[in-house]
């Protein structure tokens, strides 16, 4: 029986390997058919969001300012040419209420699922918009905080991702896309999603969120964080990883893994989700770019490894919103991660 269970093991891996062997040579063989003219224009297209999300003209993005007004048209423009549909009636904005009476506007895109049994469940894939005020000073100083990096990085990723999904086949499960808003502010725009079930919980398969990845020559990494949510991650990530770069046509990202979110300073949007059970994914390369400071620019983002990253993405994405066998959740969330602080001061809560 041991020898027997040992074999079916093997084959399980071997079967897994085969299946997502072909799915990279698939992808693969899809862009070179152009010459690569595929990646190059999404090359060009992520260079194009970001030069203007972290342009002068938009002051930051601080929620609440027209600087961040216009990033969300911006967004809003994106998605609909892709071809994606608002998820609540007929806009993408979806305005959320939180303390004071303010107002958090996310924007939120759908590519519904055409399984019947699998597209009333969902994948969260987000990345926020909102960055910090202008710094009033001396006016001859650079004043403000452009948020290259953090985070026009993760939403010029988000709408790259989006259409190369969109451009597949329809995936079996529905997939959102959202650009959160109030994520400096204390992760309004994600809570309030998540307090307002939109969409409720129960159908939540995970949540996914990109934030600072525009770095990672210096860096050196892509970092996974929250990679114990999903109970056979190894074979889910790192083999495809390997895998994706089949035949040495593309290099392997290095991937650092982290199982849990345990640092409260590197709080994301997947707080609000871990916290209520769903689990979750922060892809990020880390801090290595100015932090929260003024020169966090677009013109020192690494955009050859920002489109690597898109792409491994989209292919992650794409499989877990079409795999039945392997895709599997521990539906569990570790004690000592970042959400037992978050427990333990729920009354501090900003929505």
């Amino acid at each position: 029986l041991y020898l027997l269970m040992s074999y079916l093991c093997f084959m399980k891996k071997i079967l897994f390997i085969t299946i997502i062997t072909l799915s990279a040579i698939f992808h693969l063989s899809a862009q070179n058919v152009a010459g690569g003219v595929v990646k190059n224009a999404q090359y060009e297209n992520l260079k194009s969001h970001l030069y203007y999300l972290a342009s002068d003209s938009l002051q930051g993005r601080a929620t609440g300012t027209d600087g961040n007004r216009a990033a969300a048209e911006y967004i809003c423009e994106r998605f609909a040419e892709i071809g994606l549909k608002p998820f609540k009636e007929n806009s993408f904005i979806s305005e959320h209420k939180y303390s004071g009476g303010r107002i958090a506007r996310n924007v939120i895109a759908l590519l519904e699922g055409s399984d019947p049994h699998l597209k009333s469940q969902y994948i969260v894939v987000g990345a926020h918009y909102d960055h910090l005020p202008v710094k009033y000073g001396d006016s001859n100083e650079d004043n403000i905080y452009n948020g290259a990096d953090d985070n026009a990085s993760g939403v010029s990723s988000l709408i790259e991702i989006a259409r190369n999904i969109q451009s597949m086949s329809p995936p079996k499960r529905s997939i959102l896309f959202v650009a959160f808003d109030a994520e400096e502010i204390g992760l309004v725009g994600s809570s309030v999603m998540v307090r307002d079930s939109l969409p409720p919980h129960s159908q939540i398969n995970s949540m996914l969120s990109i934030d600072m990845v525009g770095w990672y020559s210096t860096s050196e990494y892509l970092q996974l964080t929250g990679l114990a949510t999903i109970s056979n991650y190894e074979e889910l990530l790192i083999m495809a990883n390997e895998e994706y770069a089949y035949g040495g046509i593309r290099k392997p990202l290095n991937i650092k893994e982290k199982l849990f979110e345990t640092s409260i300073i590197g709080a994301t949007d997947t707080q609000p989700y871990a916290e209520v059970g769903i689990p979750t994914l922060y892809v990020t390369t880390g801090l290595e770019s100015p932090y929260h400071k003024v020169g966090d620019h677009a013109d020192l983002i690494d955009y050859e490894g920002l489109n690597n990253i898109t792409d491994y993405l989209a292919f992650i994405f794409d499989y877990f919103l079409n795999n039945d066998g392997y895709f599997k959740l521990t539906c569990q969330v570790n004690e000592n991660d970042i959400n037992k602080f978050c427990r333990s001061n729920s009354g501090n809560k900003i929505w």
